[in-house]
C-alpha cells in the first residue's frame, strides 16, 4: 500500500453542513470528509480516463480518500473517545474515567458525563492536549436574480470553519500494480494540490483552500496487544457504515463477523457507540444521494473475543462500505482506552504544562497577544480597512462619473452582474485580469460581450480602472463595488 499525505490550509471560511435540511440550525462539520477530495480529483480527470481506471480510482476502494483532521505541530488530531467520561461539572482537564470500568455504585454516587465533539492530540507518554476549532456564524439572505436584490422572508444562517485553520489527510493506494501506482499517484497529486474551492457557497465568500503534498504528520497514539483479557476494543478513527446482506439497508451490527471477527458478538455493556445520518450531495447529478446511517467517529466497539494476528491484518484493510471515501478506519486496542486501577481511572490525562488550548490557526489571533498589543492591532486593522474603503469608493465614483453614459440598457446590467461574480471568485489582481481579458476565454473578449465592449472604448476604460487600483490586492473588491453600482445605473431609464 502506498500512502500520500497532504496538508490543507483554509484561506477563507468553509461551510460543510452536517445535515441535508435547508431549514433550521445549519451546523458545520468539524472536519473535511474524504468524499470532498474524491470529488476534486473526479472533477479534474474523470471524463478523460478509461472506465477501468475510473473504477479503480473512484469506485472499488483501490484508492481511499481519507478525512481531513486538524493538524498541530506535525500531529494529526483524533476525536475524543466516546468511552471517556468525567464527573458531572468537570472538564477534559480533570480526571478521566473509562465508563465500562466503573462500578454501579460509582455511577450512582458520582454522576458522569460523556466527553464528545472534541479533538485531542498525543503529547508525551500518556498525556494529551485539546484542539480548539475556530467556528463562525453568519446570517445570509437568498438572492432574487429577477429583481437583483435580496428575497423577502428568505433569511438563513451559515456556521463555518474559520479561515486560517490547518488540516491534514491522506490518500491510500491499495492493490494497484507498481506502474498503476506511479500513474495514479501523479494524477491525484496534480488534481489536488493548489488552490481549490470546496463546500457550500463557493461562488460567494466561502470555500477557498490550498492543498500541499508531501506533508509530514502522524497520529502518535499506540495500539497495544491487549487492554482486557478475552476482549478486543475497536476505536473508530473514521465513520463506519454497514449494509444488511438481506435487504440492503444500513445497520448497526452486533455480530462480530461485520468487524472481521467471526464467531463473536459486540459487548454492548463495554461499548460506546454514537451514530450519524446524512445525505451526501452529488455535484455531478445536482442532487442528493440516499441517506447514510452508521457509526460515528470516536465510538468504541468492544468485541467479545481476543483478536488474532490474521484478524488484525484483515481489519486494517478497512471495515464496511464506502472505503473509497475514507470510511472504515479503526484503531485496535488503542492505549488511551486502558485504566490505571480498578476504579476506572484512565491512563491518559490532560497535559497541564501546556499554556491554554492549542488552536489550528496558522497565525496568532488577537486573543493570544498582550492586551495593549491586541488593542493596537485592532486599531491599526480598522484604520487600514477605512483607508482601503476610501480608495475603492473614490475610484468607483470617478469611473461612474466619466463612463456611465457609455453603458446603458438591460444587457449591460446583466453583464455587469457576471463581472461582479467573476471578481468575487478571483484570487488576485492577475487572475481577475485573466478571467476578464485574456484570450481565448476571457469573458469580455469573446461571445456576445465582445462586440458590445469593443465599442466606445468600454473595454479599455475598465482595463484602466483595474490597473489604477493601488494596492493591487484591492482590485477584486473595487470591481465588485463598481459592477454593483453600474448594474443599478444601467437599469435606470
Amino acid at each position: 500500500m502506498t500512502t500520500l499525505k497532504f496538508k490543507c490550509i483554509l484561506h477563507s471560511d468553509i461551510v460543510l453542513s452536517e445535515l441535508a435540511a435547508t431549514e433550521g440550525i445549519q451546523r458545520t462539520l468539524d472536519y473535511i470528509p474524504g468524499n470532498v477530495f474524491l470529488g476534486l480529483v473526479a472533477g479534474k480527470i474523470y471524463t478523460d480516463i478509461k472506465p477501468e481506471l475510473a473504477m479503480d480510482i473512484f469506485h472499488n476502494a483501490k484508492v481511499r480518500f481519507g478525512d481531513a483532521f486538524p493538524l498541530i505541530d506535525g500531529k494529526r488530531a483524533i476525536k475524543v473517545p466516546a468511552s471517556w467520561y468525567v464527573k458531572k461539572g468537570e472538564t477534559l482537564k480533570d480526571q478521566i474515567y473509562i465508563y465500562h470500568q466503573l462500578s454501579e455504585e460509582q455511577k450512582r454516587l458520582e454522576p458522569m458525563v460523556q466527553l464528545r465533539d472534541k479533538f485531542i492530540v498525543n503529547e508525551k507518554d500518556t498525556q494529551f492536549s485539546e484542539i480548539k476549532l475556530g467556528k463562525n456564524f453568519a446570517i445570509k439572505s437568498a438572492y432574487d436574480s429577477d429583481t437583483r436584490r435580496s428575497k423577502d422572508q428568505n433569511m438563513y444562517g451559515y456556521q463555518s470553519l474559520e479561515a486560517g485553520m490547518e488540516l491534514c489527510f491522506q490518500v491510500d493506494l491499495v492493490d494497484l500494480s507498481e506502474e498503476e501506482t506511479s500513474n495514479v499517484k501523479k494524477m491525484i497529486t496534480e488534481s489536488l494540490t493548489g488552490k481549490r474551492n470546496i463546500g457550500r457557497s463557493k461562488t460567494a465568500q466561502y470555500g477557498q483552500v490550498e492543498i500541499f503534498d508531501d506533508a509530514e504528520f502522524e497520529i502518535g497514539f499506540i495500539e497495544t496487544q491487549n487492554i482486557e483479557a478475552n476482549f478486543t476494543f475497536l476505536y473508530t478513527e473514521s465513520r463506519l457504515l454497514f449494509i444488511d446482506e438481506e435487504n440492503g439497508q444500513p445497520i448497526i451490527p452486533t455480530d462480530g463477523k461485520y468487524y472481521g471477527m467471526e464467531g463473536s458478538k459486540v459487548d454492548l455493556d463495554r461499548s460506546q457507540i454514537r451514530t450519524f445520518r446524512y445525505a451526501p450531495y452529488n455535484f455531478k447529478r445536482q442532487s442528493r444521494d440516499a441517506d447514510r446511517f452508521g457509526i460515528e467517529k470516536g465510538s468504541v466497539i468492544c468485541i467479545s473475543k481476543k483478536i488474532t494476528p490474521e484478524e488484525q491484518t484483515q481489519i486494517k484493510k478497512g471495515l464496511g462500505f464506502f472505503l473509497n471515501e475514507g470510511f472504515g478506519k479503526v484503531l485496535i486496542n488503542p492505549e488511551f482506552l486502558s485504566c490505571t486501577d480498578d476504579l476506572g481511572k484512565a491512563t491518559f490525562s490532560f497535559d497541564k504544562e501546556r499554556k491554554g488550548t492549542a488552536t489550528t490557526r496558522n497565525e496568532k489571533t488577537p486573543s493570544s497577544l498582550p492586551l495593549d498589543n491586541a488593542v493596537l492591532n485592532y486599531l491599526e486593522t480598522s484604520k487600514k480597512q477605512k483607508t482601503n474603503a476610501k480608495i475603492v469608493y473614490e475610484k468607483v465614483n470617478l469611473f461612474i462619473e466619466k463612463n456611465h453614459d457609455a453603458f446603458k440598457g438591460e444587457s449591460f446590467s446583466s453583464q455587469w452582474g457576471t463581472i461582479r461574480s467573476i471578481a468575487t471568485r478571483s484570487k488576485n489582481h492577475e487572475e481577475l485580469k485573466n478571467m476578464l481579458f485574456s484570450p481565448p476565454d476571457g469573458y469580455l473578449i469573446h461571445g456576445v460581450a465582445k462586440d458590445k465592449w469593443s465599442e466606445r472604448g468600454r473595454l479599455e476604460s475598465l482595463k484602466s480602472f483595474i490597473n489604477s487600483i493601488e494596492p493591487k490586492v484591492l482590485a477584486s473588491e473595487a470591481v465588485v463595488n463598481l459592477a454593483a453600482e453600474m448594474a443599478k445605473k444601467c437599469r435606470r431609464k
